[in-house]
């Protein structure tokens, strides 16, 4: 499962839409579809918000 893949499923499983974990994370709605579909990684501090968000 990739990393994108994990994103998704978390983002899901806490019943989020992608806008929703944006605002949440602190990041753009662009920055989560990175995540989610291009295959991008965070950077570490938004990394860390994401995970707190989880």
């Amino acid at each position: 499962m990739t990393f994108g893949e994990k994103v998704k499923n978390l983002r899901k499983n806490k019943g989020l839409n992608q806008t929703q974990l944006a605002d949440a994370v602190g990041v753009s709605l662009r920055t989560v579809r990175g995540w989610e579909i291009e295959g991008r990684y965070p950077k570490n501090m938004t990394f860390t918000r994401n995970l707190q968000t989880f």
